[in-house]
């Protein structure tokens, strides 16, 4: 009895670890690259960018997401897609502004899915909307590489739904 008290205390306190900070990176793979060659005029207007973290949950699987990390990785992605150094400006009218509402994984048996929800105000004559990316895996080690993959995942299915309302407009 008394080694199974022991053990069930060292296995509940080897489950019980800190949590992470995950500094994700976007990187632009060739499909996305030729689906945002068709309106880099348009990203190439964007003179300033606003990021906005409304986000309710920062831990996601363990893992937190800082809104200077996740400033960084959205900024990042929009510079690579555009071509250019987009300028992070706060409170400014006329900044393209990208409120972040979701930016989390979810671990459901042998898979995880990642989830990016945003909303883009001030393009042009796009209404206010929101984009949605998601991506589903199989979770093979959990590590990090596998987290900044699937976030980078969804977050390129959601700027894809962004675009793809951009290049109707015109």
């Amino acid at each position: 009895m008394k080694w199974l008290i022991v053990f069930a205390a060292l296995f509940l306190f080897g489950c019980v670890g800190g949590v992470d900070t995950l500094k994700p990176e976007f990187k632009v793979n060739n499909k996305l690259k030729k689906f945002t060659s068709e309106f880099s005029q348009q990203l190439s207007d964007i003179k300033c960018l606003e990021i906005e973290d409304l986000r309710q949950v920062k831990i996601s699987s363990m893992k937190f997401l800082s809104e200077e990390d996740l400033m960084q990785w959205i900024s990042g992605a929009v510079n690579k897609l555009a071509a250019k150094d987009i300028p992070l400006i706060q409170d400014r009218a006329d900044c393209v502004k990208l409120v972040l509402y979701k930016a989390y994984m979810k671990h459901s048996g042998t898979s995880i899915s990642s989830v990016v929800v945003f909303k883009i105000k001030n393009f042009g004559q796009l209404p206010d909307k929101l984009y949605r990316g998601q991506h589903t895996s199989i979770n093979w080690f959990g590590a990090d590489g596998e987290y900044h993959s699937l976030l980078n995942k969804a977050l390129e299915a959601a700027l894809k739904n962004f675009l793809s309302d951009e290049i109707k407009r015109v």
